[in-house]
C-alpha cells in the first residue's frame, strides 16, 4: 500500500468524509472490496452504501476526487 493514502481509523475521520461526501476504498487485507459514500459509522462498523463493514475486519481509505 502507499504511504501518502490516508487510512481511516478515527471517528472524527469517519465523521468528516460522511459529511463532506468524500469516498471511500474498502479493503479485506490487501484486497479491494468496494468503494463509495459512507451512510452510517460507529464504533464497530462502517455502512458504505447499503452494505455493512466491520471495523475489525476492514480498513478503509480515503479516496477525495475519485
Amino acid at each position: 500500500m502507499r504511504h501518502d493514502i490516508e487510512r481511516l481509523t478515527q471517528l472524527s475521520q469517519f465523521q468528516h468524509h460522511m459529511e463532506q461526501a468524500i469516498p471511500v476504498q474498502v479493503y479485506d487485507r490487501d484486497r479491494h472490496i468496494d468503494i463509495g459514500y459512507i451512510t452510517h459509522y460507529d464504533e464497530h462498523f462502517v455502512e458504505v452504501g447499503s452494505v455493512l463493514f466491520n471495523r475489525a475486519c476492514h480498513y478503509f481509505i480515503s479516496r477525495p476526487g475519485y
